[in-house]
């Protein structure tokens, strides 16, 4: 089982471009569709050498569900999906101009506080359509936003990749192989290291650390070591946010809450991470300094 080639036609129907990005699971390509001339992102499964186990058929299946039913502005749109007369199974997204916020924050290390805050705005609109049809990311990161100038105006935001989503009632993980942990260690919630159920609080922490990243740089998370996430399953952060120099600092004190340890204690909804945020004005950037993990 081939994977497509730069310059092939595939299934017949996609011209095959260049090459977007590669996950442990999926290769993204840019390609033409000859029926519209529309340009579209291309996602392949990456299969096995014996092709794909019964897992990974599950897995994409229930992506399909879940990306046909998400018709929020703010979330990447699904247009087709399928398996190629050579048996691989493909993706076909809405191409979305403009560039990850990973590429953002590599070129300007932090962003302005309301910067930070209308990113975060715009996930929450995302997330709450997701939440509100049972489905969590679960997988919220730099690498999986992205922004463009769009007639809203600059940092116009998609949310890509709910390729690991699940049902928030689906029970066990049993589309999960066994010891296998989904997710970016760097931006997951306690409970999620932990192998614990989720709600939708779990994908609130990832998007809070986000934020924190995005407003105080790389620096203020400690480190991406497997050994950095068991301290933090066990004591909570490993990163330090003192605010010494200014604890009330509004959207310190939102993004404090949705990085809260205890679920419970972190918002219980996108929507009431968004009602903050719109009630405080994020103001003028505050220099923290980071601290050691403990």
């Amino acid at each position: 089982m081939i994977l497509p080639e730069i310059g092939e036609r595939f299934d017949g129907r996609y011209d095959v471009e260049s090459v977007l990005g590669e996950g442990g699971f999926a290769r993204v390509y840019g390609a033409r569709d000859r029926s519209n001339g529309q340009v579209v992102a291309l996602k392949v499964l990456t299969p096995e050498a014996d092709g794909y186990d019964q897992q990974t058929r599950a897995r994409f299946a229930r992506e399909v569900r879940i990306l046909a039913g998400l018709n929020d502005r703010r979330t990447v749109q699904l247009l087709a999906s399928g398996e190629s007369p050579t048996g691989v199974l493909y993706l076909v997204f809405e191409h979305v101009p403009g560039e990850d916020l990973r590429a953002v924050l590599r070129a300007r290390r932090t962003l302005p506080p309301d910067d930070v805050a209308h990113i975060l705005r715009q996930l929450m609109q995302s997330l709450a359509e997701a939440h509100a049809a049972g489905m969590l990311h679960r997988d919220i990161k730099p690498d999986n936003v992205r922004l463009f100038t769009s007639a809203e105006g600059p940092l116009t935001l998609k949310l890509l990749d709910f390729g690991i989503a699940r049902a928030t009632d689906d029970g066990s993980a049993t589309i999960t192989k066994a010891g296998e942990l989904l997710g970016t260690p760097r931006y997951m919630s306690p409970e999620q290291l932990r192998g614990d159920p989720l709600t939708a609080a779990s994908d609130i922490y990832s998007a809070g650390m986000m934020g924190l990243e995005a407003l105080y740089g790389s620096d203020v998370l400690a480190g991406n070591r497997w050994t950095d996430q068991i301290d933090r399953m066990r004591t909570g952060h490993v990163f330090g946010i003192p605010g010494a120099d200014n604890p009330d600092h509004p959207l310190l004190r939102v993004l404090q809450r949705m990085t809260a340890r205890d679920p419970a204690a972190r918002y219980p909804s996108a929507e009431s991470v968004t009602i903050a945020l719109d009630g405080k004005r994020p103001g003028t950037a505050v220099v923290l300094t980071a601290a050691e993990p403990p």
